[in-house]
């Protein structure tokens, strides 16, 4: 857990986000035709979001590559860090516009939209 927030910190700290191009992919996989501009209206918790898509659609992300303790689960005590996690995204991500980018696979099991941000 101390990890995941950690690495999350790093990331944002030094401006790159966790899903930057490090130069090894091709140019035309960070074109921002490829891309979804949303707005984050609240983040839910440290790893899930609610945006706004240009079209006015609400949807709710959940971010890939990361995993952070829970904080809102049902029946589930908040975990350790979880807060913190919860909070540093609420600070980096709330009232932001974002990019979207997808993979293979566009929803999960409970409807939420995958993606990566930057």
């Amino acid at each position: 857990a101390v990890l995941v927030v950690g690495v999350l910190a790093f990331q944002f700290i030094n401006h790159t986000g966790p899903f930057k191009n490090n130069g090894s992919q091709s140019s035309n996989s960070t074109n921002i035709k490829d891309k979804e501009k949303v707005h984050v209206d609240r983040v839910v918790d440290g790893d899930t979001f609610v945006a706004t898509n240009s079209e006015g659609k609400e949807i709710k992300v959940r971010l890939i590559g990361i995993d952070t303790p829970e904080t809102v689960k049902p029946n589930t005590p908040v975990q350790p860090y979880g807060k913190e996690a919860s909070n540093y995204s609420k600070q980096h991500l709330n009232g932001k516009d974002v990019y979207l980018e997808y993979d293979k696979e566009k929803e999960d099991r409970y409807g939420r939209t995958l993606a990566y941000v930057w």
